[in-house]
């Protein structure tokens, strides 16, 4: 299996007009972004002129935050910028069946999936993206130095592996 790389970014608070900047001087690689203490999809449409490659989001699900409503938010996020798709955490340690139900609900159908976070009937999440979206999930906060990141559905960069490492890309 081969061994791919990516890069995340933590944007700390009051950085958040630097993630597209940091994302413009990477060196090609798959990045993540991720923002602290605020809702990522909304910092990320916040400033759509930014934004001039394509990146995944990171999406923390919760309680609060569940995975249908994160489907919801990427599915909208894709039009607005060059998104290539979404890798979902949580605090709950059911980081797969968060991710299973996001690829069902950007997949256009009419849906039924039951996980140990929820259960969907006969649900869909139309209009589609305008392109096919990468699902991932990681286990580990954004802030960690390394994360493992698994391909669950949609484009990915090496078919023969499934997993990625992410290493942590700081501001300057």
């Amino acid at each position: 299996m081969t061994a791919v790389t990516w890069r995340h970014l933590l944007v700390p608070a009051g950085r958040y007009r630097d993630a597209p900047t940091a994302l413009a001087n990477t060196d090609g690689s798959t990045v993540v972004i991720a923002y602290d203490a605020v809702d990522p999809a909304m910092m990320a449409a916040a400033q759509p002129e930014l934004w001039d490659r394509q990146f995944l989001i990171w999406m923390p699900a919760s309680v609060a935050y569940r995975a249908s409503l994160i489907a919801r938010a990427v599915k909208t996020l894709s039009w607005l910028v060059p998104l290539s798709g979404v890798v979902v955490s949580s605090d709950d340690g059911a980081e797969a069946e968060h991710a299973a139900i996001i690829a069902t609900l950007l997949s256009g159908d009419d849906v039924s999936i039951e996980t140990s976070v929820g259960v969907l009937q006969h649900a869909w999440n139309r209009p589609l993206p305008p392109r096919e979206l990468s699902v991932c999930f990681a286990v580990g906060p954004p802030g960690s130095d390394e994360v493992t990141i698994t391909h669950v559905a949609g484009p990915w960069a090496d078919a023969s592996a499934a997993v990625a490492t992410s290493r942590l890309l700081t501001l300057a």
